[in-house]
């Protein structure tokens, strides 16, 4: 599977983009050189604990993590994963994309469930930031092989 076209504009030209899960791809990352830049992705829910083991098991420094809104398939953002970040993209431009059919109330709701803890105040805030950050499924890592 390739990076979306929204992705590669903050991966490094000569990376080797691995999907970790994957033995192939796992095992070309080991085989790489120190200092190769190396891209690692996930689509999946608990994707940001994933890549972490995954880059602490395959020998990978990790110089940056981003996140692709709101799917894989269908990135109109790619953010850095900080809460800051993401917390200002949802609260700016937060919405269900028109395409969406399947889920679309249920993602609705929790959309607006989000919005009115983070802006709740500063516990709210906080939870709102770690729940985005948590369930928020597309990832990649960005780093280098040490």
């Amino acid at each position: 599977m390739t990076l979306p076209p929204a992705a590669r504009v903050v991966v490094p030209v000569a990376s080797r983009v691995a999907w970790p899960d994957r033995r192939a791809d796992a095992e070309q990352v080991r085989g790489a050189s120190s200092g190769t830049p190396v891209v690692l992705a996930d689509r999946r829910l608990g994707s940001r604990g994933r890549l972490r083991r995954h880059a602490d098991r395959l020998g990978v420094s990790i110089e940056a993590e981003y996140v692709l809104l709101p799917t894989w398939e269908h990135p109109v953002f790619v953010s850095d994963d900080s809460s800051e970040s993401l917390r200002w993209l949802v609260r700016t431009l937060g919405t269900v994309p028109p395409h969406v059919r399947r889920g679309r109330l249920a993602l609705e709701a929790g959309l607006r469930l989000w919005l009115a803890l983070a802006s709740a105040g500063a516990p709210g805030e906080r939870l709102a930031a770690g729940l985005l950050t948590a369930v928020a499924p597309a990832r990649i890592v960005v780093g280098r092989r040490r």
